[in-house]
């Protein structure tokens, strides 16, 4: 850009900005004019005292000489007019700096200290859309872990005459698409928040609970449950952690459990609903009562979930223009997430994590199909309808919600990957040397769903923390929803694989199958924990 030393409108331009004070003159060097702020340390927001080394840094930016003839006019302008320069015929000689970005630069008045957290990490609001996360997912999540009541009432009933592998299909269909709908779910998340989806999947939610009341053949159960009540579970599935992520960072994985203990509460008590009322009323009855359960809490959930896609946006962008004033910012011309983030496999550590989370959705959808069956064919505490199989999911969904929230805690104390590590080992643990030598013995029966409950229950909670830990926010939701379409196909084959086995090994192969699959997925996770961080580390 060349300088303009005439009286030509460029110079008159120059001339009034800088009586505004928006540009400077060489010789003004020593004006009582505020100079820019300082550069800010990124890390305490404080500013960066040298002002000399920032007002040389400002000028030769601003008034920078492209000639030596410039420099020899310039000299001579500031000895003949010096102290009475603003009376003399002639415009300072004066740098114009592209207008675009000195308006970005002096437009954006935010210093670190005046542009508010990323994350909230706690206060009214943000603790709000916990609760109405944790309704939500008591839900969709206390769905998931009624399915094993709800399997063994149907195959005692209305699916007495088909076998174990056909009835598994309609569960592993439901979790299939409670996952699997993730890839789409994730980046409509990101792009258009939540209101819209929870209200869609609460309406499906409840549409399929008041149908499966009416249902009594396999393929009315497989339509109403299995595939409806699927999709409306999919939808708040991810909406739920995904909001909760927006508000909180060294936090996440206390609120995270703290809201998805939500499955375990509704774990506990719709079994239990569903099992009172069925003996009162009958099975249609009894979906339709828990039917206007759901209503109920979906509604909190509707109200209360928020998400800050906007907001974050905006305060990266201000982020970004403190740290590199007059460079346009790139968040909001970044690309919109993509359906599925094909990409992030490219990141070994993702892609270890999701094998893991893979392995561990096919064996922990074994005993919450078929912990309760086991119970009632072992006639643990009774026989038939006086059997305790009926009541064991309360009894595993309550360790559980102690699970998610103390491993929440733990997650952000000693590492989220660190604790998770812990807790696959433990269920493996637990499944080989408490459930395998069981039988029919009351007490291990009791230990050993509680133990399960607690450890598996920690492994739902914190895997989006964990895939949030190596993803970046605006991506969040898609690696979640990307994560669990991988994941969904273990939990589609789960159930009706473990059926197979049943029938050909009986208990002994069912439980022994579990089990590997849970070793399988510890060791993929060690891999991906080693990727990230070295072993000593806090991960």
């Amino acid at each position: 850009m060349e300088y303009s030393y005439q009286r030509d409108p460029v110079g008159l331009v120059a001339q009034e900005l800088e009586d505004a004070g928006v540009i400077y003159r060489s010789e003004t060097r020593e004006s009582t004019r505020t100079t820019p702020s300082a550069p800010l340390d990124l890390e305490t927001g404080r500013e960066v005292q040298d002002k000399e080394t920032d007002e040389k840094h400002q000028l030769s930016d601003l008034v920078e000489p492209t000639s030596s003839h410039s420099s020899e006019h310039t000299h001579r302008h500031s000895s003949d007019n010096e102290g009475n320069h603003r009376h003399g015929d002639e415009p300072p000689p004066t740098h114009i700096v592209d207008n675009h970005d000195m308006l970005s630069t002096h437009s954006s008045s935010d210093t670190f200290s005046d542009i508010p957290p990323l994350y909230p990490e706690g206060g009214r609001k943000a603790w709000t859309v916990v609760f109405g996360s944790f309704c939500g997912l008591v839900v969709s999540l206390g769905i998931m872990n009624t399915i094993g009541s709800v399997n063994s009432y149907i195959s005692e009933t209305y699916l007495k005459n088909d076998s174990e592998q056909k009835i598994g299909w309609i569960f592993g269909i439901y979790a299939f698409l409670s996952f699997f709908l993730g890839v789409q779910i994730g980046p409509l998340f990101d792009r258009y928040g939540s209101r819209l989806l929870n209200i869609f999947g609460a309406c499906l939610i409840v549409l399929g609970t008041f149908t499966t009341a009416e249902s009594t053949n396999y393929w009315q159960f497989m339509l109403s449950f299995g595939i409806c009540t699927g999709i409306g579970c999919s939808v708040l599935i991810v909406v739920g952690p995904s909001c909760v992520s927006h508000y909180f960072n060294e936090k996440r994985g206390l609120a995270s459990g703290i809201a998805i203990c939500g499955g375990a509460v509704g774990g506990v008590v719709f079994p239990i609903v569903m099992k009172v009322c069925i003996t009162a009323y009958g099975f249609p009855w009894a979906m339709r009562i828990l039917g206007f359960v759901y209503l109920g809490l979906l509604i909190v959930a509707i109200i209360l979930c928020d998400s800050r896609g906007p907001e974050i946006v905006d305060i990266e962008e201000k982020l970004e223009l403190a740290a590199n004033p007059g460079v346009t910012p790139s968040v909001r011309t970044a690309k919109k997430p993509a359906a599925v983030d094909l990409t992030a496999f490219k990141d070994m550590r993702f892609t270890l994590l999701v094998i893991s989370v893979f392995a561990m959705e096919l064996s922990l959808f074994v005993p919450l199909t078929y912990l309760g069956k086991y119970g009632i064919e072992q006639e643990i505490g009774g026989k038939g309808e006086d059997s305790f199989g009926w009541w064991i999911f309360a009894i595993s969904n309550a360790g559980s919600a102690a699970g998610r929230l103390v491993t929440g805690w733990t997650g952000d104390k000693w590492g989220r990957f660190n604790t998770m590590l812990a807790s696959i080992s433990s269920t493996a643990l637990f499944i080989f040397a408490v459930w395998l030598p069981t039988s029919n013995k009351f007490a291990v029966y009791i230990v050993f769903a509680v133990l399960w409950g607690f450890t598996s229950g920690s492994f739902i909670s914190l895997t989006p923390v964990c895939i949030g830990q190596i993803s970046d926010t605006k991506s969040f939701g898609t690696r979640y929803g990307t994560c669990y379409m991988v994941a969904s196909l273990g939990s589609l084959i789960g159930p009706p694989v473990a059926g197979a086995v049943y029938g050909t090994a009986s208990w002994t192969g069912l439980i022994c199958f579990t089990g590997g699959m849970t070793i399988f997925s510890f060791l993929f996770l060690t891999a991906s924990r080693l990727k990230c961080a070295p072993v000593w580390a806090r991960f």
